[in-house]
């Protein structure tokens, strides 16, 4: 379709530019307006090129996706009162599991793009366009079809070499982890906590849900972090808190001290004291050599300022 003919489309849904924020086809091919308020609603160039990527990405088989791109190029053409935005780039995506160790991803991609825009006199974005070249024998005619002359000995560099776009998407990758997984690791706690409803007995709701306490110990470190921070907050004295603690005590393993009768929250605070104890008759060196997780435990403390 022509630039005129997309402005058509975008005006025929009834909706106000401010309303909108990208132009999609449905699965019948009629054009639909997605709602300002299911996306950021930041008129940033940048952030649209991103969400543009990750949706191309997207997988339900990743827990986590990032997208980093080079922009190699940009075009704009004003008609009335907005302008085609063409965007020239290549752009690389790395996905990530919570089951993975430390180090590994579950795979990305690496490819040249052409993304376009309307950009409305507001400053609105809304993506009307994205390209990728076929593979096979298609991809290098494809290219030369997307790409202007001029870009094209770029194109073909980060064809060969990508390394800056992979480990920019490694730091991004690395930087959304912890907060992924802290995500995740509050809902696994949730899902355990949903039921028997019957029972007070802590070992029947993690009886009861067996395969999610298995990847909450799993997680391990993260999972220790995660409870010590919210027994460091304090009042975890209900059956979150008792679970909580049942996890802390399975993983800290030979460094629990018999647990005292009470909340989660008291037998936390109980460890919490012998650990500190002992620092203050040795010292962390000794600490972090026979008792790693008691270690753990005053750096998270430090961490987080307790």
């Amino acid at each position: 379709a022509s630039f005129e003919e997309i402005l058509a489309i975008l005006d025929a849904l009834g909706a106000e530019e401010d309303e909108i924020t990208f132009l999609r086809f449905a699965e019948n091919g009629q054009p639909e307006a997605v709602p300002r308020d299911s996306v950021d609603p930041r008129f940033d160039l940048d952030y649209c090129i991103e969400q543009a990527l990750l949706a191309n990405a997207s997988s339900p088989r990743h827990d986590l996706t990032v997208a980093a791109w080079k922009q190699l190029g940009l075009e704009e053409d004003r008609t009335g009162d907005s302008t085609r935005v063409t965007v020239y780039l290549w752009a690389m995506d790395l996905s990530w599991n919570y089951t993975l160790e430390e180090g590994e991803d579950a795979g990305g991609s690496s490819y040249p793009a052409v993304v376009t825009f309307v950009r409305r006199e507001s400053g609105l974005y809304q993506q009307i366009g994205f390209k990728i070249p076929r593979d096979g024998g298609y991809y290098d005619d494809d290219i030369r079809a997307m790409f202007p002359a001029y870009l094209l000995p770029q194109v073909w560099e980060l064809n060969r070499n990508s390394q800056d776009l992979h480990d920019l998407c490694w730091r991004k990758l690395s930087a959304a982890k912890p907060a992924a997984l802290a995500e995740k690791i509050g809902t696994l706690f949730a899902q355990v906590a949903s039921g028997p409803l019957y029972s007070s007995n802590p070992g029947s709701y993690i009886e009861a849900h067996s395969a999610e306490w298995a990847e909450l110990l799993h997680y391990s470190d993260a999972t220790f972090e995660w409870c010590c921070r919210r027994f460091l907050q304090g009042g975890q004295n209900g059956l979150d808190g008792h679970l909580y603690w049942a996890a802390v005590n399975q993983l800290i393993d030979g460094e629990a001290i018999k647990s005292v009768t009470g909340t989660g929250q008291e037998n936390f605070d109980a460890w919490y004291r012998h650990v500190k104890t002992i620092r203050d008759k040795n010292n962390m060196e000794f600490l972090e050599k026979y008792y790693p997780w008691s270690y753990r435990l005053l750096i998270i403390a430090d961490k987080y300022g307790y």
